[in-house]
């Protein structure tokens, strides 16, 4: 658990923050790319990634990280647009 989370927090940090403080295209960019995140489901993802790869908990947790970072990206761009106001 401490794996996956440690990367869907660090990616939606940077992701977040720099929607946040660039704006402009950049805030739109990401805000397209986080909607699109959204959408692919978890569970398929995992089970899709397991056929291709060989089947280990590294590669779930990797799954799991490369999906989850999208609230964590919102949060943070949602503080920075305040913080800059």
């Amino acid at each position: 658990g401490v794996v996956s989370v440690s990367i869907y927090v660090l990616i939606g940090i940077i992701l977040g923050a720099c929607a946040g403080y660039f704006r402009g295209w950049v805030d739109i960019l990401l805000s397209r790319v986080i909607e699109i995140v959204i959408c692919f489901p978890t569970f398929f993802l995992i089970i899709t990634i397991v056929a291709v790869r060989e089947p280990s908990i590294y590669n779930i947790m990797i799954a799991l990280g490369l999906v989850s970072w999208t609230g964590v990206a919102r949060l943070v761009r949602g503080e920075f647009l305040k913080a800059m106001n």
